[in-house]
């Protein structure tokens, strides 16, 4: 279990969390925790495919995607589960720093044209850690992807992170 994945075993217990998961597949369960705010709940007893935790944020206006996952199927679960509460259109996919486990699901970001935001320095790191290992291009590592990180975002991370600090999520932002 990785050290991002471990603060969130005890989330799906606490009171101020929707008792009935919006949808459970076994390996990750989708709860809204608050007005708007649903949190991706990773088991990873039952499968690696989202591996580290995530949420969504859903405004009148817009969504906004937290976490890219392990894998596209993992981007995709979340995006499945957003749609069953909002059909408001995603404006960008949160990474909160570029390990494999945050990370490699962007794909599925790309292939929607949903930019991912991060910090700049994110792209880089992914390209560099993780382009050797796949043994591809680095230009097709990135695809389609954007990464930038406004004060928009920054705002809606800050935002996110203080709801998580309350479920004594550790919260880190990783350069």
């Amino acid at each position: 279990m990785t050290d991002s994945a471990q603060p969130f075993a005890d989330v799906a217990d606490d009171a101020r969390v929707s008792e009935t998961p919006l949808v459970d597949k076994g390996f990750a369960s989708v709860r809204k925790i608050g007005n708007g705010l649903y949190a991706t709940i990773s088991d990873l007893s039952k499968g690696n495919t989202t591996v580290c935790n995530g949420g969504f944020l859903v405004g009148w206006d817009a969504a906004l995607l937290v976490e890219g996952f392990a894998t596209p199927a993992g981007a995709s679960f979340q995006m499945d589960a957003l749609r069953m509460v909002s059909q408001a259109p995603v404006k960008g996919a949160l990474n909160t720093h570029h390990h494999l486990d945050h990370s490699i699901g962007n794909a599925f970001h790309g292939t929607r044209g949903i930019e991912v935001w991060a910090h700049p320095a994110v792209a880089r790191r992914i390209v560099d850690s993780y382009t050797p290992l796949q043994g591809a291009d680095r230009a097709a590592a990135l695809g389609p992807a954007v990464f930038l990180l406004d004060e928009v975002a920054r705002e809606l991370a800050d935002r996110l992170a203080t709801v998580l600090r309350q479920f004594d999520v550790a919260v880190a932002w990783a350069v």
